[in-house]
């Protein structure tokens, strides 16, 4: 990013800003391209200096970068500012975390200019420098190592070749640049400068294998249109076609690269039935135009392992977790209660359990309740979660920092579980990988708002365990969607990100009473309970009677009449 900060007659009416990206040649790390980035797209303020309005892009914003993706902090006209996820698009994200530009120093260390950082230590010695910089300059560079990693097929042995590269890029951290007298300087600062020639230049050079190349002068960067002092044109804008970037809305630009013919994603949907003491969680997952995988866990204390139904299934020739069937967990009277019923419903296929203490025991009638779950609701700046004897009142702003209200939009619920409450966004999701789009390899989240949440291997989707008043993470969500684990964010060779409540399971076997009566019919009689989320009070018994009484004593006085 060049920053300009303009000077007219001693006076410094402001900066102004303007983006380039540049890349090495696949073939060769030496060859590199650079590109002017045109945002006059984005919305945004119009810039001026002094009486002069800029003709080019001179909003406010600040790059920052998330696992090697751009990101642009941007301020809109309005002062309210935005984090866009660039490639060809500005698309909105909530970013949780991001870093800065891991921008080297220099310092000039006798006849060295030696850059420390990023696990590198680079010694430069000065009289390559000043073969392209003037002294002064040599106590104010800065750096940037570039790395990737290229494939490249071999015939001959039928695999790839992995090849890492590596290679530096130099620039002055600052520079002056005036004209007087008819002669044009360049510096650190105004004060003191160097005259500089008709077609000298001040380049940004690319350090490989021990060797300085220049690639671009910085002067001729300054404007579009080039060097406003020498009139000397862009080489960049005049040889190499701009790269606009448009605003996409989040939505658009997810199924844009990862809907259509061959689906890159995966819809997520986590649930809550609790009976007081502990809190059963489903997590469903499907892929476009495939059925849908359930996973049940039980959690104690903040604590899932996962739950294992196999004891419960009565058809050994598929798996339990497929869609063929589907289950379902409610509550009544404290115990959790189970009913597997044929997707599609069939008449008499459905059977359902109550988990009896240590064991499985075969009912006629299921409570479809969830039991000690509630919907959080929006109150002022709080949300509140109530229960039949217990409200939960907890500020937004500690919420917002795990559940970012752009993305999720104040879809929670929370469930007793042990000596706490366990918190989870309720809304379903969509989730790929950027990689897939045009970027770095690392999870994308899209939620029920218009805004894209980036998760790599270090973060995720956290549910939350409150206990006693202090809101702490308890476990990843992402990693429950398989037995495998997370399978769109991955480590080295593929791999996926491992599920470790999985192999610590939970298993209760059936009654002893029970065996023998799985594989006969039975109607189930399935009676709904939804979750409330506020207090009603109820009319029933002696009162329900008596204004019973006392309306059809009314109209029979009316009939009278």
């Amino acid at each position: 990013m060049v920053k300009p900060y303009w000077q007219v007659n001693g006076s410094s009416p402001g900066e102004y800003r303007l983006l380039y990206t540049a890349y090495p040649s696949f073939n060769n790390i030496t060859n590199w391209t650079f590109q002017y980035v045109n945002l006059t797209n984005l919305p945004g303020v119009t810039h001026r200096l002094g009486n002069v309005t800029l003709p080019w892009p001179t909003n406010n914003f600040t790059l920052f970068s998330y696992d090697g993706a751009p990101i642009i902090h941007w301020q809109a006209e309005n002062g309210t500012t935005y984090d866009y996820l660039t490639c060809n698009y500005a698309v909105p994200v909530v970013v949780t975390h991001y870093t800065k530009n891991s921008q080297m120093v220099g310092h000039l260390e006798r006849n060295y200019v030696v850059f420390n950082g990023s696990n590198t230590t680079l010694k430069i010695p000065a009289e390559e420098l000043l073969k392209y910089y003037p002294e002064q300059f040599l106590k104010d560079l800065g750096g940037v190592i570039y790395r990737d990693v290229v494939y490249i097929w071999n015939s001959t042995t039928a695999s790839y070749m992995v090849i890492h590269r590596k290679a530096f890029l130099i620039y002055p951290l600052r520079l002056s640049y005036w004209k007087a007298s008819g002669k044009v300087y360049a510096g650190v600062n105004f004060s003191r400068g160097v005259e500089l020639w008709a077609n000298q230049s001040i380049p940004i050079l690319l350090y490989s294998k021990g060797k300085l190349k220049p690639l671009v002068d910085v002067l001729r960067l300054i404007t579009p249109q080039g060097d406003p002092l020498r009139n000397l044109e862009n080489p960049v804008i005049t040889m190499t076609p701009q790269r606009w970037i448009t605003p996409l809305p989040a939505h658009k630009f997810f199924f844009k690269f990862f809907g259509g013919g061959y689906s890159r994603y995966i819809s997520l949907h986590y649930s809550l039935v609790s009976n007081g003491t502990s809190t059963v969680l489903i997590a469903t997952m499907k892929e476009p135009g495939w059925i849908p995988y359930y996973y049940p866990y039980l959690v104690v204390n903040g604590v899932p392992k996962f739950f294992n139904l196999s004891p419960t299934w009565t058809n050994p020739k598929e798996q339990w977790t497929l869609g063929g069937y589907k289950f379902m967990f409610g509550v009544w009277r404290g115990h959790y209660e189970l009913l597997w019923e044929e997707s599609p419903p069939v008449l008499n296929s459905s059977i359902a359990y109550v988990l009896n203490g240590t064991c499985w025991k075969l009912i006629n009638n299921f409570h479809n309740s969830p039991g000690f779950v509630a919907n959080g609701t929006v109150e002022g700046n709080y949300m509140v979660f109530r229960f039949n004897r217990t409200t939960l009142r907890i500020p937004l702003r500690e919420l917002a920092k795990y559940y970012p209200p752009k993305v999720w939009g104040w879809q929670l619920a929370a469930a007793k579980d042990g000596n706490g409450y366990l918190i989870i966004p309720t809304a379903g999701f969509d989730y790929g990988n950027y990689y897939y789009a045009c970027g770095p390899s690392f999870g994308i989240i899209l939620g029920p708002g218009n805004y894209l949440l980036p998760v790599d291997n270090s973060s995720g989707v956290y549910a939350l365990h409150y206990v006693n008043g202090n809101l702490k993470l308890a476990f990843d969500l992402l990693r429950l969607m398989s037995p495998q684990g997370d399978y769109i964010r991955t480590l080295p060779s593929f791999k996926a990100l491992p599920n470790p409540y999985f192999n610590s399971s939970v298993t209760f076997g059936l009654c002893s009473a029970e065996t023998k009566h799985l594989n006969q019919s039975t109607t189930i009689r399935k009676t709904n309970t939804p979750i409330q989320t506020k207090n009603k009070k109820t009319i029933c018994g002696p009162a329900f009677m008596i204004l019973l009484a006392i309306t059809a004593l009314l109209v029979g006085k009316t009939l009278k009449r």
